[in-house]
């Protein structure tokens, strides 16, 4: 059985405006979503703020990352009918290799929804370091075998022990660095990497990376980064210690950063510190840098005007989770902020304000009082100035 379709792509100058996708869901009569988790959840949110219901898509495969374990159940609520499918893979075994259909009415009964079963002419294993498989519940390392569905290798790195049989086996599998469990009727559940690489919006980003480009500053002796929730998303936070005549800045650290990783790479803050804490056997706790309080923000910030300039940074506030005031002329990306949260700031605003904003109005207007100042002067601005008063009255 086939069948054919048409690809509705979003228009370049709007890739990241979950109300345009909203507009081709409906207009263009799509069926079928396929996305990372965290830019459907964005779809759903704008969804939400304007009480829209759609019944066209019936279909949504999200992979790549986690699942909020509560977007199924808002899914359905949103398009009624639909299907959630949990999708997952490495690029190794053609990004798709496993797959969780969910049952309408789902309510995940644990931390996180399951990565599902092996697709077909697929085989996952859950082994220990030395390739033996592990009972069920217990956590070990995922490794796919596959005739067809298993990359050959990495070009120019053929020795590379990624590719190797399991223990007694003699198929060749792929190891996947990611680790997880199987339950008792089959079921996987991811539990994390075994390494330092992480996934920031659905990308792959190896930690071990950005701290090499830190260390690579003239005045850097050491960095560490670690992954943390910022704004409802995850993000990159660094942490540093200057040489001992070593003088540098955070912004001249993020553009030195910038400047030599992928932008969603780019850690949202880099705190400078005197030394790193250890733990009992002497190694950085990385526990103890992910639990201090985020270095975002800053308590000599320039001082908000008016209402529109207020309300603008409590929003910003509560997206990119700042521990300290908005500084009302820095720029929304110096602190952290990526597309995906423009969006779910712009889109938070819009159903405050009742009046359309598109993420366009963060990329061409980045800091908050230039985003108050483009409002004000739009057609709605009395109607915003009007609503601003009333929100700081409440």
């Amino acid at each position: 059985f086939m069948a054919g379709g048409s690809v509705v792509m979003p228009d370049a100058d709007r890739g990241v405006d979950p109300g345009h996708w909203l507009e081709l869901v409906e207009s263009r009569g799509v069926t079928v979503w396929n996305s990372a988790p965290a830019l459907f959840e964005l779809l759903v949110d704008h969804a939400e703020q304007r009480r829209r219901t759609l019944e066209g898509l019936r279909a949504v495969v999200l992979a790549g990352d986690w699942i909020p374990v509560d977007l199924p159940a808002r899914a359905e609520k949103v398009f009624p009918g639909i299907s959630v499918v949990a999708s997952g893979g490495p690029a190794e075994t053609c990004v798709w290799s496993i797959i969780n259909p969910l049952p309408a009415g789902y309510v995940c009964d644990g931390p996180s929804i399951p990565y599902g079963v092996p697709m077909r002419n697929q085989r996952y294993y859950i082994v220990d370091a030395e390739g033996h498989e592990v009972p069920d519940w217990v956590t070990g390392e995922m490794c796919v075998e596959s005739e067809v569905g298993l990359a050959r290798g990495y070009i120019g790195e053929e020795s590379s022990t990624a590719f190797r049989p399991r223990a007694g086996s003699g198929r060749r599998a792929y190891w996947t660095g990611d680790l997880g469990r199987r339950r008792p009727e089959g079921t996987i559940e991811f539990m994390g990497r075994s390494d330092l690489q992480v996934k920031i919006n659905g990308v792959r980003v190896e930690i071990a990376e950005v701290e090499a480009a830190l260390r690579r500053h003239a005045a850097v002796k050491d960095a560490v980064v670690v992954p943390r929730q910022v704004g409802g998303g995850k993000r990159l936070v660094g942490h540093v210690v200057a040489e001992p005549e070593g003088r540098v800045s955070v912004p001249e650290l993020l553009n030195h950063v910038a400047a030599r990783v992928p932008r969603v790479a780019v850690p949202a803050a880099i705190e400078i510190l005197e030394a790193f804490p250890l733990n009992a056997n002497g190694k950085v706790d990385r526990l103890a840098l992910a639990s201090r309080v985020l270095p975002i923000g800053s308590s000599r910030a320039r001082e908000v005007s008016g209402p529109v300039e207020s309300v603008l940074a409590m929003l910003w506030t509560e997206t990119l989770g700042l521990a300290g005031a908005v500084d009302p002329e820095t720029s929304f990306f110096s602190l952290g902020g990526t597309s995906l949260q423009a969006a779910r700031m712009t889109t938070r605003l819009g159903a405050l304000l009742d009046v359309d904003v598109s993420a366009r109005l963060v990329f061409a207007h980045p800091t908050v009082r230039e985003q108050a100042t483009a409002l004000a002067l739009g057609e709605p601005g009395p109607r915003v100035l009007a609503t601003c008063r009333a929100i700081l009255d409440c």
